[in-house]
């Protein structure tokens, strides 16, 4: 019998997470395609571009908030091609400023990173 959860898909009789979750989910229980992994609506202003999921230019993945959130003037969230993977990650710090590293990811991946604080050299 194929287990059943919101954030899993079925695929040739066996559960699968979609790829880049808990970012990409179906839409419902029960879909047996990759295909049909979309940008979570847990994540609200979530993008999509092509099969990933990320925040926008000029915005970082706040992860106690659950939503892409503005960068400061002194992280580099420029994200270009790879937004939708490095959007995900805490921005970098921009020359002349330093900051504490990010908190370390969770046993699953999941991280509580919630924004830098920001300090001028």
């Amino acid at each position: 019998e194929i287990q059943r959860d919101e954030d899993i898909n079925a695929s040739d009789g066996r559960c699968v997470r979609c790829p880049q979750w808990p970012f990409r989910t179906t839409a419902r229980e029960g879909v047996v395609s990759e295909d049909a992994c979309t940008c979570s609506a847990e994540y609200p202003n979530l993008v999509g571009m092509g099969e990933r999921c990320g925040c926008q230019d000029g915005y970082f993945m706040n992860h106690t908030n659950r939503m892409c959130s503005p960068c400061s003037a002194h992280e580099d969230c420029m994200w270009g091609i790879d937004g939708t993977t490095r959007s995900l990650q805490p921005p970098n710090i921009k020359a002349g400023f330093w900051a504490l590293p990010p908190p370390d990811a969770d046993v699953f991946g999941q991280s509580s990173f919630s924004g830098h604080n920001i300090w001028r050299c």
